[in-house]
């Protein structure tokens, strides 16, 4: 706003109109004053918000981690072959994998799956199809956790 005023009274009108004001300067002050409460409030909610996000990335990240080692746990009790129980086991890993890479990929803003800087265990052993339909889909990471989903209630029904 300064440097507006400044250019109308420099460039445009005729007579300068706003040198001639003259204001208090405890104006000022009290102004700046706000202006500098305000921003250091802005700046304390922005950086409080900024690691309560990161805290819960943290905490979902772990929480998955959770999960997928309890079901890998369940398997023990299995009373199906150990090949079966060990590909359900290097599935479920390899799916939980590319679960975390799409969500961190979805909270970076990214919508590729080229040249993602997160290592994937062995996306190559997973089902070809799957995995190339998986680009054309919006939410990936949704899509993702309804694959966990699915390779574990099918699991659960052959044993």
């Amino acid at each position: 706003i300064t440097t507006l005023r400044i250019v109308l009274d420099e460039f445009v009108l005729p007579e300068p109109m706003f040198k001639t004001i003259s204001l208090n300067g405890g104006v000022y002050s009290s102004l700046t004053s706000v202006v500098g409460v305000l921003l250091s409030f802005r700046t304390s909610q922005a950086y409080n918000r900024f690691w309560e996000g990161a805290g819960l990335v943290y905490e979902l990240f772990g929480d998955l981690s959770v999960s997928a080692g309890n079901l890998v746990a369940f398997c023990h009790y299995s009373e199906e072959s150990r090949e079966k129980v060990e590909s359900f086991k290097q599935l479920l890993v390899r799916l939980v994998s590319l679960l975390s890479a799409m969500m961190l990929t979805e909270l970076e803003g990214r919508d590729t799956l080229n040249h993602l800087p997160y290592e994937m265990l062995d996306l190559s052993s997973l089902e070809p199809s799957l995995v190339k339909s998986l680009p054309t889909k919006s939410h990936k990471a949704e899509v993702v956790f309804q694959w966990i989903k699915g390779v574990i209630v099918e699991n659960i029904k052959t044993g």
